[in-house]
């Protein structure tokens, strides 16, 4: 009786359809370093003008993206887990303030990056650091 009852459930398991779970940039299957997975992003404040112009550089992966206004960005390049990448200012906006970036570079992992934040506005500078606008 108990080689009829596993016999019975492997014939079911192997006439089960396989079900293949749906995959977005944000939940690979795999984290193996080979299969691209997540990408950078993070949020824009303080843009008054326009023209504010991104660089991704991530090993071989070079990409522009035009930040149109405040609120939330991301590149469309899927990077591999472990893969160095770095966000830079490509170009300023053609009016208004200019913008700084902080938290611009790491070592993609297994999630999604949100964290580069982009800030427009003054910023008055010291030998040591920034004040930002709390001085204005």
């Amino acid at each position: 009786m108990r080689d009829f009852l596993v016999s019975a459930l492997f014939a079911t398991v192997l006439a089960s359809p396989a079900v293949a779970a749906p995959r977005g940039a944000e939940d690979a299957i795999f984290h193996d370093g080979f299969e691209a997975c997540c990408t950078v992003g993070g949020t824009a404040s303080g843009l008054a003008g326009s023209g504010l112009v991104l660089h991704l550089a991530a090993g071989t992966v070079s990409e522009n993206l035009s930040i149109p206004s405040n609120g939330p960005w991301r590149f469309t390049t899927l990077l591999g887990f472990g893969v160095a990448w770095s966000v830079s200012i490509q170009t300023q906006p053609s009016s208004g303030p200019g913008c700084q970036i902080s938290n611009a570079s790491g070592s993609m992992g297994h999630a999604p990056i949100d964290s580069v934040v982009v800030q427009c506005g003054s910023f008055l500078q010291w030998d040591a650091g920034q004040w930002g606008d709390l001085w204005q």
